[in-house]
């Protein structure tokens, strides 16, 4: 899998959850995700070759865009690498807002 895969999946798990946009509705690539697949691609694929594309599964993307605090805190501290991924999602869910 393509990293950028990994990372649309990060960006729209926060649109979806955050009810940004409905899953069965169209969206504008401009509009929802803008230019932050290049922004964040280079941090998911520092990530996937630390921690490998297995790593990011469905049920982890989920709860690292939407679960709780304390679950991806512990995350990050188990892998220090996911910091700056961590950081950049913040970054892009403020610029939704």
């Amino acid at each position: 899998m393509d990293t950028r895969e990994i990372t649309r999946k990060f960006l729209d798990e926060i649109l979806y959850d955050n009810g940004y946009i409905n899953r069965m509705e169209k969206f504008s690539v401009k509009k929802h995700w803008g230019n932050w697949i290049e922004k964040i691609d280079p941090t998911v694929k520092k990530a996937v070759d630390e921690l490998g594309e297995d790593f990011f599964t469905d049920d982890f993307i989920s709860m690292f865009c939407d679960g709780d605090y304390e679950d991806v805190q512990n995350a990050i501290k188990e892998h220090p690498c996911l910091n700056e991924l961590y950081e950049l999602l913040n970054d892009y869910f403020d610029w939704l807002d």
